[in-house]
């Protein structure tokens, strides 16, 4: 095995893995398949291309090759085994893991409507069922827009919701019955409740709608379709929300509680380079899109509805904070000439987008960190310097969907990546 200490490289070329769950998007045109195609790797030639992952998480490590070996090494092993070098000064000592996973998403249909769990219960729920949650870690994440992103996000505010009661009747009696949370029923005017009591109307009518049961959704599902279709048959405009439920019930049928969701939850379409933060216990569903996505290394997902895979109501519908209002687009803060990035209050990660334009950097950031740097537009040529600018590498290009790993001990060890492209260049560094 390479004697990765004595014999470091300042970046390795990365082999990632594609994720197949079936809400990828399918065929030869896809961004992840492009990205492979372009790359010189194999594409996907049947079934959906959901995910491309890049990192060290055990479910799917990326892997790498030392430049002087063809032998390949799983990310996450040679982190544990040689973590000065890989980690870098300011994580060796505190951790054997890379904190992030990067990833690109192709989405075709819905993801299931979920939230993902702070540290504390995300401790809770892997000692209780590790098989479904198999992580310790929380998941904060940021989405951003390559192109056609819609998404659902964070509660509506009451009040708008309240208003979607009295339109969609059978809605206003799923979500009333019972009152465990908040009283014998749910009061019919919001506005005139606190903020707290808000959040607790909410809570009550999110959960009498989660809790539901397939036969109750059905009958409020089929009666609300009728009256959309006689809308639509009168030549009337359907709203973007109704026209998502429509979509939702064609794919998910009837009895999923899910496709009520849409009148709970912000709908948002997002242009290329904005994006969305999810922190913990907030509600989302991507809808449709390509989507960089950079977030805690975890894959702690809990579901409750729009999906055949294993719900956890009860655990989703106590765990969401509950905080209501407009959906926080971010868009991106210009560093420079070359470097953009978002405003994040996360110590996991952090993502820069970097273009370049005939031109040359030298500049990136965190370089006492590990980084990953996805190419994903143009050929990226780089060629490594000492700190005081002697050439110790000859340059090397690489074409769009290459990913390569920096080690975090580079700055330590007196390098600096030259980074360039003779024509527009787009790179996104985790």
């Amino acid at each position: 095995m390479t004697d990765f200490i004595q014999n470091p490289a300042p970046y390795y070329v990365l082999e990632n893995q594609v994720m197949r769950y079936a809400w990828g998007k399918t065929g030869s045109d896809t961004i992840i398949n492009q990205l492979l195609q372009s790359a010189g790797r194999e594409p996907v030639s049947d079934g959906p291309t959901a995910e491309l992952w890049m990192g060290a998480h055990p479910a799917a490590p990326s892997r790498l090759r030392h430049p002087a070996e063809e032998t390949e090494y799983r990310l996450n092993e040679v982190i544990r085994m040689y973590p000065a070098h890989f980690l870098g000064p300011r994580l060796n000592g505190r951790t054997l893991e890379l904190p992030f996973l990067f990833k690109i998403l192709s989405v075709n249909q819905p993801l299931s409507i979920q939230a993902h769990p702070d540290r504390r219960l995300a401790a809770v729920l892997h000692a209780r069922s590790p098989e479904h949650y198999p992580d310790k870690n929380h998941k904060p994440e940021l989405a951003i827009c390559i192109r056609d992103m819609e998404a659902l996000i964070g509660f509506r505010r009451p009040e708008q919701i309240s208003e979607y009661f009295r339109f969609i009747p059978e809605l206003g009696q799923l979500c009333s019955s019972g009152g465990e949370v908040y009283g014998t029923s749910i009061p019919p005017r919001p506005e005139l409740l606190s903020k707290d009591q808000k959040r607790l109307w909410l809570k009550q009518a999110f959960t009498n709608l989660m809790r539901a049961t397939p036969g109750e959704i059905q009958e409020a599902a089929h009666s609300h379709r009728i009256h959309l279709e006689m809308l639509r048959d009168s030549d009337t405009e359907l709203k973007v929300e109704d026209r998502w439920f429509l979509k939702l019930m064609d794919i998910y049928g009837q009895r999923d509680a899910g496709i009520f969701a849409v009148y709970f939850l912000n709908y948002v379409s997002l242009e290329p380079q904005e994006a969305l933060f999810l922190g913990a216990n907030e509600p989302h569903a991507y809808l449709t899109g390509d989507i960089v996505e950079i977030m805690a290394a975890s894959d702690n997902v809990i579901r409750a509805g729009l999906t055949s895979k294993y719900r956890d109501v009860d655990s989703l519908v106590e765990m969401l904070h509950y905080q209501y209002g407009p959906a926080n687009l971010l868009v991106p803060r210009r560093r420079d000439a070359h470097h953009s990035s978002y405003r994040l209050d996360v110590s996991d990660f952090n993502i820069h987008r970097i273009t370049l334009h005939g031109d040359r950097i030298s500049k990136q950031y965190s370089q006492d960190l590990p980084s990953i740097l996805l190419v994903l537009e143009g050929d990226l040529q780089i060629e490594v310097d000492t700190a005081n600018h002697q050439r110790v590498a000859q340059g090397r290009t690489f074409p769009a969907g290459t990913a390569l790993f920096v080690p975090g001990d580079l700055e330590e060890r007196g390098l600096e990546l030259q980074l360039s492209a003779r024509d527009n260049c787009v790179v996104y560094q985790a």
